[in-house]
């Protein structure tokens, strides 16, 4: 992805579970140059830290939080509403139809800045 010209950094991404479609997730994460996956969070740390070895994932946590306080991830990739709905403040949960307004506007903002992909 470029920028005015620059290429853009992987984004940094977390993964909230180990849930089993990141099974179908992760090989794509790993495989583009758009995607860093540095971190996974268990209501477990010793799954954490098994699945973490297992598909070559930097950092293992053993709490949802503790994912969302690493200030090095800057996207956070839901594997499971459980995990979301534990951490996320409930006056903030939204709609698929909310969310998928928020996309479509930001969306616009991109275009309209010269950002055509992202």
């Amino acid at each position: 992805m470029t920028l005015n010209g620059k290429v853009a950094p992987a984004v940094k991404w977390g993964i909230l579970s180990t849930a089993h479609i990141n099974r179908k997730v992760i090989p794509g994460a790993h495989a583009s140059e758009k995607v860093e996956l540095i971190a996974v969070a268990s209501r477990d740390l010793g799954r954490a830290e098994e699945y973490a070895r297992e598909w070559e994932i930097e950092r293992a946590y053993g709490s949802y939080e503790a994912l969302l306080e690493d200030a090095d991830v800057e996207a956070v990739y839901l594997a499971a509403e459980h995990a979301a709905l534990r951490v996320v403040d409930p006056r903030s949960r939204c709609g698929k139809a909310r969310a998928l307004r928020e996309a479509d506007e930001q969306a616009r903002r991109r275009r309209r800045v010269g950002i055509r992909r992202c």
